[in-house]
């Protein structure tokens, strides 16, 4: 339930409670073995992931480039006659930014996940719906409505996540909406590669803030590339305050140029830029224009994200909450209240009060010696603060925990620790508040009780009825609110037909459900960053992952129950990923793969493992380490391991690859006499991040493996076991050589059952599929763009026992569908031959059909309308025996029913099928 429990950019590291209150020393990962690297934070997982391996950066401006080609692709198509269904979790938000209240009505919520899309209520939370169109950006961080009367259905949001984010979150602009937030257009000044001055630059692809003035409409932002400002509704816009010269020259560890921005009652605007900014400090306009810095003496000279809070009652007053450093490896806090007296505000015109010794600094230990008492941001990425509307002085203040000060922190003894973490020390591993969530980005109240509160987090979204209580009650209002951002998901193996998944989720830890009906609530599994997951056969037992590779075995009965687990991770193993893969033997699931570093692990007594109920000391049962897979290399590009995969067909073959593109293949596990090949080819890319391997379970020889840096070609595939491969990217890539705005590739899969085979992309615009691999020539169609869209694709399994395929995405939860089985040999039976009926029927894009043939045969097909005229021959030639497929476009036909004749040796077989519109 933490996103790493205190996220910081190099490596992921926890703060102790040895010094002083604002400069907290910095321990040792205590959750990623080892630390080595660093490449166990979710900054640098995510780096290594995306960067073009030639510079080492994320390409500047890559998802607004990635987003135009593949929407300018060939619109999805259902070849494939797959239907796909949400499956939840209904009850599980995702990370939010953005949240507003309708100032037309309190029951009108919307919410924006930053990988989610946007989300409204019309009834105060009790559920929620997509508004957002799936072919654009999910990415979404803040939002603003004009609250002038009579200009109300007016709404921006920005996009893009500085902090936290990876490649598939940057944004691409900022959007509007006239109609009250249900229909969204991207405003094209603030397009991120148009031509115009301002955008060409990328400024507006981390939008923080986004404001309406409330007295004349103009709209202000704060991007990564400083503060600007629209005083035509977002036609243009003026650079006001700058934070960069060269924003395209963003450093991913760089937390700096931060931004943020607020208007008061009165249309006055206050901005504030972090330490490294050209305009850096705090700044007072009047006009939006021309801006004063008011910039405290004795503030700190080292400063990265601030946020402010104007107090409704005194349009004077405003708090700034500062993170007061640009060291990632220390936690120090400043909060400055400011007074207007007179004149630009600035000088003798302001009166200042340092209230940092104020701030919480309390200290709870217990849970693995994590001390998440005191105040703290993560390096700037959970800040908020916020004025109570109505109640003079009572502030409440987000970081990690939600706090509330009566006195605005004028004293350290009046405020009180109300959200996100718990302090339980009876039972440490109880740290979360009831129905709250750790790392608070946003507060809002409602305007006819203004003491209604909902605070956004890393979790959704939780609602109080009473935020002056003395210990308010949350309660999550994630009633659909479909953002939970998934990094894996599994189903049970073997000869099954259930609808039992389990799935690790950032911030969110593992959650299961035993049903497949998506409107009934996932349950909670375990906390952390939930990571990798599986399902023995017969359920025998679940394990579970967190961040830093931490497992545990798990006995869950049918019902859902957890009735006790235990931690199973080698006690001797280092340098975990931050999401650490795993696998179970696929032939006996008895026996586990676990990488660790350069190593591969493994364990064959499972079941021997018993459930003690220990979550802190690690089993050495079963484990071995695997000496031969030993992986070389050295320097920063450390080659850990990152994949691996087996296939059912052969339990002797192990495959896997590394952060820095290399492939291996281990043999000899049946016995132990272990050997390593090196299977990569020269033609696959050099440095590259193996993001998965999929080995058929039909036949071991086929593999497919995906490289997930931009830039490079992304798909291989072998059918001899990588004794030589080919690039199958194919129209993922821009260009063949992999160059150009092509997607990443997350994750590959092979489905096959005893008639079908499919091949699966998952990518950071969505999923993709094909029916067969034809080297550069490949192509990849777009699936499920109407349910699964552009938001990314994280991990996808299938199980050829009930032709069930689950894909999971990281911002709008899980989706599954079943392969429809056209068996045409029992359809209808003429002579040596069947004829399927065509699919999908009603058609709009293309459609298909499936015919059989004993021996070869000649055959031509040809469509009639219902007048008996030809509207065309889709096919005439001579087939070989087998399963063969015919594809036609229909989109120029005109709506309505028509005639297929299949002539096979002669011999016809008529087919309806309706076109529509």
């Amino acid at each position: 339930m933490k996103r790493t429990f205190i996220y910081l950019v190099v490596s992921f590291f926890i703060y102790s409670c040895q010094n002083t209150k604002q400069e907290k020393s910095v321990l040792n990962d205590i959750y990623s073995i080892g630390g080595g690297e660093g490449v166990m934070s979710r900054n640098d997982y995510e780096l290594l992931r995306q960067k073009n391996p030639n510079t080492g950066e994320i390409p500047n401006n890559i998802l607004a480039k990635e987003y135009k080609f593949v929407n300018n692709q060939t619109k999805a198509i259902n070849d494939f006659n797959l239907t796909w269904q949400p499956k939840g979790p209904i009850n599980v938000g995702g990370r939010t930014r953005a949240l507003a209240i309708d100032t037309k009505n309190d029951s009108r919520i919307l919410a924006g996940g930053v990988s989610g899309g946007l989300w409204i209520s019309e009834n105060g939370g009790a559920s929620f719906v997509k508004v957002t169109n799936n072919t654009i950006s999910h990415s979404i961080t803040s939002i603003a409505q004009d609250t002038r009367v009579g200009h109300e259905n007016t709404w921006y949001y920005g996009t893009g996540e500085l902090s936290g984010n990876s490649a598939d979150l940057n944004g691409l602009g900022i959007f509007k909406s006239t109609d009250n937030g249900i229909t969204w257009s991207l405003l094209p000044s603030t397009e991120n590669d148009s031509a115009n001055d301002v955008s060409a630059l990328g400024d507006f692809k981390y939008v923080s803030d986004v404001k309406v003035n409330p007295t004349n409409g103009d709209v202000v932002a704060a991007t990564f590339a400083g503060i600007f400002l629209s005083q035509n509704g977002g036609a243009t816009w003026q650079n006001v305050l700058t934070a960069d010269n060269s924003p395209n020259g963003f450093n991913y560890y760089n937390f700096g140029n931060q931004t943020s921005v607020d208007v008061d009652r009165n249309g006055v605007y206050y901005a504030t830029l972090s330490s490294d900014a050209q305009d850096k400090g705090i700044w007072r306009s009047l006009d939006g224009i021309s801006w004063v810095n008011i910039t405290p003496t004795g503030f700190t000279t080292q400063y990265r994200r601030m946020e402010s809070a104007v107090n409704p009652l005194n349009q004077n007053e405003v708090l700034f909450i500062v993170d007061a450093s640009t060291d990632p490896f220390t936690d120090n806090h400043e909060l400055w209240h400011y007074t207007y007296l007179s004149g630009n505000g600035s000088g003798v015109g302001a009166m200042w009060q340092n209230r940092t010794a104020n701030l919480p600094d309390e200290d709870c230990l217990g849970f693995y010696d994590f001390n998440f008492g005191y105040y703290q941001s993560q390096s700037s990425y959970d800040m908020c603060i916020k004025y109570h509307p109505t109640i003079s002085n009572l502030v409440f203040l987000g970081g990690t925990n939600l706090y509330r000060s009566t006195d605005a922190f004028t004293t350290d003894s009046n405020y009180e620790w109300i959200g996100g973490y718990q302090c339980d020390v009876d039972s440490p591993s109880n740290y979360v508040w009831p129905n709250h969530h750790p790392d608070n980005h946003d507060i809002v109240f409602l305007q006819n009780n203004p003491n209604v509160m909902i605070s956004a987090h890393d979790g959704g979204m939780s609602k109080t009825q009473n935020c002056v209580s003395g210990n308010p009650n949350w309660e999550s209002i994630n009633n659909g609110y479909g953002t939970t951002q998934f990094y894996t998901i599994a189903i049970e193996p073997g000869n099954v037909d259930n609808n039992i998944l389990i799935g690790g989720l950032q911030d969110n830890g593992t959650w299961h459900t035993m049903t497949g009906n998506p409107n009934l609530p996932w349950i909670s599994t375990f906390y952390g960053d939930g990571a990798y997951c599986a399902i023995a056969e017969n359920r025998t037992a679940y394990y579970v992952s967190w961040q830093g590779g931490k497992t545990f075995k798990f006995d869950i009965d049918d019902n859902g129950n957890i009735n006790g687990l235990t931690r199973i991770d080698p006690p001797g193993a280092t340098d975990f990923m931050f999401i650490n893969p795993f696998i179970l033997d696929p032939t006996n699931n008895n026996t586990m793969y676990m990488t660790a570093g350069r190593y591969l692990w493994r364990n064959d007594s499972l079941s021997s493992i018993p459930i003690l109920g220990d979550e802190y000391t690690s089993t050495s049962i079963g484990w071995q380490r695997i000496d031969e897979s030993y992986t070389t290399g050295i320097g920063f590009s450390t080659p850990f391991i990152s994949a691996i995969n087996m296939s059912k067909a052969n339990s002797d073959i192990l495959y896997y690859g590394t952060i820095n593109g290399q492939l291996l293949k281990l043999t000899g596990l049946d016995n132990g006499s272990y050997v390593k090949e090196n299977i990569r080819a020269s033609t696959m890319p050099s440095g590259a991040y193996v993001s998965s391997i999929c080995a058929s379970n039909i036949n071991a020889q086929e593999v497919l493996v995906s490289y997930s840096n931009y830039e490079v070609q992304s798909v291989f595939y072998t059918t001899d076991g990588g004794t030589t491969w080919e690039n199958v990217s194919g129209n993922l890539e821009e260009f063949i050589d992999g160059s150009g705005s092509g997607p990443s590739v997350n994750w590959v899969h092979i489905y096959q059952d005893n008639t079908d085979t499919l091949y699966f992309a998952g990518t950071t615009s969505g999923l993709y599929i094909t029916d067969a691999l034809n080297g550069d020539s490949t192509i990849w169609q777009r699936e499920a763009l109407n349910v699964i869209g552009n938001v990314p694709v994280a991990m996808i399994t299938s199980r050829p026992y009930d032709k069930n395929i689950v894909v999971a995405t990281h911002g709008n939860g899980v989706f599954s569908t079943k392969v429809v089985d056209v068996n045409i040999r029992d359809v209808q039976k003429e002579n040596d031959y069947a004829v399927s009926f065509p699919y999908p029927n009603p058609a709009s894009d293309r459609i298909s059909l499936k015919f059989y043939l004993n021996n070869k045969s000649q055959v031509k097909a040809e469509v009639y309308n219902t007048l008996g005229a030809k509207i065309e021959t889709i096919e005439q030639g001579s087939y070989n025996a087998g399963e063969q497929k015919l594809r036609w476009e229909v989109s120029n036909y005109t709506a309505g029913m028509y005639l297929l004749v299949v002539e096979i040796n002669g011999k016809a077989v008529k087919r309806k099928f309706l076109v529509k519109d």
